[in-house]
């Protein structure tokens, strides 16, 4: 997220790649088209941990 850096303390946040969600949606309709008495599923994606200073991870590194 592109915001999260202009704020004073740029702030750590999560990143959810818009690709893998729009591939692993598109895979679970093509397999609903093909097979429409599938069951209703949950998916779960992983996201990635983006440390900026907000969260005092980075403190540390900064007194060195």
């Amino acid at each position: 997220m592109k915001q999260a850096t202009l704020s004073r303390v740029p702030l750590t946040t999560i990143h959810e790649s818009a690709r893998d969600i729009a591939v692993t949606g598109c895979r679970a309709l093509l397999d609903r088209i093909a097979e429409p008495t599938l069951p209703a599923r949950t998916i779960l994606l992983s996201p990635r941990l983006v440390v900026r200073e907000s969260c005092g991870a980075c403190l540390s590194h900064k007194t060195k």
